[in-house]
């Protein structure tokens, strides 16, 4: 049988870090050829600025009702409650009273203040002079951009009917923009005044939609790992943003985070503060400061650097930059965090772990000793250096060894033991494979032939003794590589292929009493020289060896259920020991049992899945 596709991962890539990160604060952009940069932003977060759209046109509305503020104009004789024309109660009223005026001049006014200035398209006055029936001179209506100075809109206007409360309904000719607004009198009149009555003092126009709160809209060009590109965020956003935060992350996971580089151009020059935030609510509700970030701003928006570091005491999702000056207009080119220098693996490692540099050097006993080292971190690295260095096998949390899926192998394929000890591949095409060199120990690959078949491997960097290196060449089939490292020359051999492993290394010293053994038929010729450079003598024996006791390698496959635990396999494995189980391409350790070693049984039961549990060996030869 052979194993299916479905269900392989690739393993996770050590190092993989936050927004815009490398693990030096002075090189945040990413470089791939350098492995000190670890990913890009897009990898593990995104970023956001606060937005607060402009002011939009709504319906038409009564402006004076709904923004004015109306109060008496000033006259011979004074309007009582003025307040009472934009109240909305058309019972209620601004009032001037009657009386008799020798002076020939009457004036009055009932003014409102709109706050700003506005459009106005028409005006409705509800109210009336003196009693039902009684007319007074026509009124005016006039606007200003600042209560001083006046320009008539409408003027010479009477009531519409003879029953108070009468309506005047005045359309403008051309429509106003002011803050200011009155309706009065201003004419000549001698004799009996009636009183004035203005139950409704009416503005109309479109009504200005100003949002009161911002929008938090997403910023890639500030963890785009490009210095010369930014997001621009205004003043009137970071004055309207909750704590005037200017910049906020949101990462995939909670990471901890040691330093932070951000570069930030600022409208006007000075001083600027700049407070770094993080939490784990998703409304920045627990957001605890971390650092605080000081600078002198150039001005004209030119980039400026802001740089921080901390010692980490806790892993956090969220994050933001707030702005603790005077808003002003901000360009945000780039902001990178940075975890810890001396973090090497993969971030899914670091929820809930403490660093290592954060104990003591006598938290553990390290022997041998290592002079100088001030925590555990410089112990372990002094360590490394007395014992030397190696690809030693990689493993998981689960303590499984780690292993890499290379997917589709194309024309050229690299193979590389500090990947994993268990690789995988799949041949599309006729394909050179290069082994790296790797120190001593062993790896396995599997090599499998697409649906198609039929392709062919060119080895480089590996000895195969003469022996068969070709894979097997039916569709879909499935081929055991194993590549052993020993004093800098690899070996290759291929399950069932029969590969002479030659060692020549010039001259071979055999103890007297050593019996040696060549397998194979025929004659061998052996020449023997003692250590004092005289003849010897040597019997060589030359003898059949019963190979019939080979094995071939077997992959069975079968389908989890998410509660079964034991699998019986087609074939008594050669070695037990050598049974390996893999669930969704994840090696897991099982325990073979019965009478051939033929029942694997997991510690727990695989998932439900088609052909997720794959059980690979060398079997017994019939």
């Amino acid at each position: 049988m052979r194993p299916t596709r479905e269900g392989r991962t690739t393993p996770q890539r050590a190092g993989l870090v936050t927004v815009g990160v490398g693990v030096n604060p002075d090189d945040p952009i990413d470089d791939p050829a350098d492995p000190t940069d670890r990913a890009s932003s897009a990898e593990n977060g995104q970023a956001f600025i606060p937005f607060l759209p402009p002011p939009s046109i709504g319906a038409t509305i009564d402006l004076n009702l709904d923004l004015g503020t109306d109060y008496d104009g000033g006259g011979i004789r004074p309007v009582v409650t003025p307040t009472n024309a934009n109240d909305g109660d058309l019972t209620t009223q601004a009032y001037r009273a009657s009386y008799f005026n020798a002076s020939g001049t009457d004036t009055w006014w009932v003014e409102a203040d709109l706050g700003s200035a506005h459009q106005v398209d028409s005006i409705v006055i509800r109210g009336g002079f003196g009693n039902s029936g009684e007319n007074d001179p026509p009124f005016v209506v006039e606007h200003s951009p600042d209560s001083s100075t006046w320009t008539t809109a409408v003027g010479a206007y009477t009531w519409d009917g003879a029953t108070n409360p009468r309506t005047a309904t005045l359309v403008l000719t051309a429509s106003q923009t002011k803050r200011y607004w009155r309706v009065g009198q201003n004419v000549t009149w001698t004799g009996l005044i009636f009183p004035v009555k203005v139950h409704t003092f009416a503005l109309n126009g479109p009504q200005t939609i100003t949002p009161s709160s911002v929008l938090t809209v997403e910023a890639p060009m500030t963890i785009d790992d490009n210095n010369a590109t930014y997001e621009n965020v205004l003043e009137d956003s970071v004055d309207a943003a909750t704590d005037n935060w200017i910049w906020r992350a949101i990462l995939d996971d909670a990471y901890l985070i040691a330093s932070i580089n951000a570069r930030i151009g600022f409208e006007n020059a000075g001083s600027v503060t700049v407070v770094v935030q993080a939490g784990n609510a998703d409304d920045y509700s627990d957001a605890a400061t971390i650092a605080t970030l000081t600078a002198t701003a150039t001005g004209s928006m030119t980039a400026d650097v802001l740089s921080g570091s901390w010692t980490p005491t806790a892993v956090y999702r969220y994050w933001q930059l707030l702005l603790t000056t005077t808003p002003q207009d901000l360009n945000i080119y780039e902001v990178s965090l940075f975890d810890p220098p001396e973090f090497t693996g993969a971030h899914g490692d670091l929820t809930g772990r403490d660093e290592v540099d954060q104990h003591p050097a006598d938290a553990v006993t390290v022997s041998p000793t290592v002079a100088g080292a001030s925590d555990v971190q410089a112990a372990l690295e002094g360590l490394e250096g007395l014992i030397g260095t190696g690809n030693f096998e990689k493993y998981n949390d689960g303590g499984e060894p780690l292993s890499q899926d290379h997917s589709t192998l194309g024309a050229t394929e690299t193979i590389d033991a500090t990947n994993g000890n268990h690789q995988r591949g799949t041949l599309d095409q006729n394909c050179t494979i290069t082994v790296a060199p790797f120190d001593d120990g062993s790896i396995e690959v599997v090599i499998y032939q697409n649906g198609t078949g039929g392709w062919d491997i060119t080895w480089s960097g590996v000895d195969f003794g003469g022996g068969d290196d070709q894979p097997d060449q039916a569709a879909s089939s499935a081929t055991v590589y194993t590549f052993l490292s020993d004093d800098g020359t690899i070996y290759g051999f291929k399950a069932g292929g029969g590969s002479t492993l030659v060692i020549d290394d010039g001259v071979t010293t055999v103890d007297p009493t050593e019996t040696v053994t060549f397998v194979g038929s025929g004659a061998a010729t052996v020449d023997v020289t003692d250590g004092g450079g005289g003849a010897a003598t040597v019997t060589v024996t030359v003898e059949e060896v019963d190979t019939s006791g080979d094995h071939e390698h077997v992959i069975d496959v079968f389908n989890g259920d998410a509660s079964t635990t034991a699998f019986e396999i087609s074939n008594e494995p050669f070695d037990p020991e050598q049974v390996f189980a893999f669930v969704g391409g994840s090696w897991t350790a099982v325990t073979m049992s019965g009478g051939l070693n033929t029942i694997a049984t997991f510690g727990s039961p695989p998932g439900s899945g088609t052909g997720n549990v794959v059980i690979q060996y060398p079997a017994v030869v019939a």
